[in-house]
């Protein structure tokens, strides 16, 4: 699998004016690069000009309507805006016209596990992950699904180093927030339930 190009480690970034002038060039090289235009549409979203993503997005698509790409980054538009009959339509229309499109199942990954739908959502972050493994973005993702839960003596041993030996100084808050967890994760252990934080009013 290829590396993100220049404009895509940019946009991961944040790099918004960087990216743009990069997918711009881009584009301006080839005028029917699905990933330039999807890349100018991701840049004018990650800086919350959703009306000006929109507009791309329908532009790009009214002109590239076959375009895998363009459709994903219409499907991500439409997801943000929270038209998610719109974003199911083109991420199902991206994903039919190109089924190795990674983005386009990290994408739907995140709409699957909006709807609850786990076990569906980790197949298509899995897919992702096998088809762009040098994805930064992607491989995130795909590290926080894989991750096991701490079972509750690595809960306790975690929470006792922080208090113990803390990265940085610890305020009155952080320690009592740790020694609560701390009584919390023992409690649940014991099977018992009990009030680990005096409360005068809630």
């Amino acid at each position: 699998s290829s590396m993100p190009s220049e404009a895509d480690q940019a946009l991961a970034q944040e790099r918004y004016a960087d990216a743009e002038l990069l997918y711009s060039a881009a584009l301006k090289a080839d005028p029917a690069s699905g990933k330039a235009m999807a890349g100018l549409v991701r840049t004018a979203e990650g800086q919350d000009k959703i009306a000006e993503a929109l507009a791309l997005a329908k532009k790009y698509q009214a002109a590239y309507p076959k375009d895998a790409d363009v459709l994903d980054a219409l499907g991500e538009v439409r997801f943000r805006r929270g038209e998610v009959g719109e974003a199911s339509l083109a991420f199902n229309n991206a994903a039919h016209l190109d089924p190795c499109n990674a983005r386009t199942h990290y994408d739907a990954s995140w709409f699957l596990a909006f709807y609850g739908m786990y076990a569906s959502s980790q197949l298509r972050i899995n897919m992702a992950h096998s088809l762009a493994p040098n994805d930064p973005m992607i491989t995130r993702r795909w590290e926080t699904t894989q991750r096991k839960p701490m079972i509750a003596k690595q809960q306790l041993a975690w929470l006792k180093d922080r208090l113990d030996h803390p990265s940085a100084p610890l305020t009155d808050d952080d320690r009592q927030a740790i020694e609560a967890a701390i009584k919390g994760v023992a409690s649940s252990e014991k099977g018992s339930c009990e009030l680990v934080t005096d409360r005068k009013s809630t």
